[in-house]
């Protein structure tokens, strides 16, 4: 999972919210009024701007990362019972 979709995930737990296939207009017209000086950023691809969460991506995520969500974890609450 990468770090758009965990947050997109991490999110949605928090709020007790599903994150939606595509953002809302309003939302939407937010991101594309923002600038990127990366390279990346000169031609966006177009998920960019509707949606929260990448589609999945295979392979292992490293014992770094992990430890850093983990530790990043401690501290919040449980989420509501109708989420978990």
């Amino acid at each position: 999972m990468d770090g758009r979709a965990l947050l997109g995930r991490g999110v949605g737990t928090l709020t007790g919210q599903a994150m939606p296939e595509r953002l809302p207009p309003a939302a939407e017209a937010v991101l594309r009024g923002l600038t990127f000086s990366r390279a990346a950023g000169r031609n966006p691809p177009e998920a960019w701007f509707t949606t929260l969460v990448d589609p999945p991506r295979s392979g292992v995520v490293r014992a770094v990362v992990r430890r850093a969500a983990a530790a990043a974890m401690v501290d919040l609450p449980a989420p509501p019972p109708d989420v978990a």
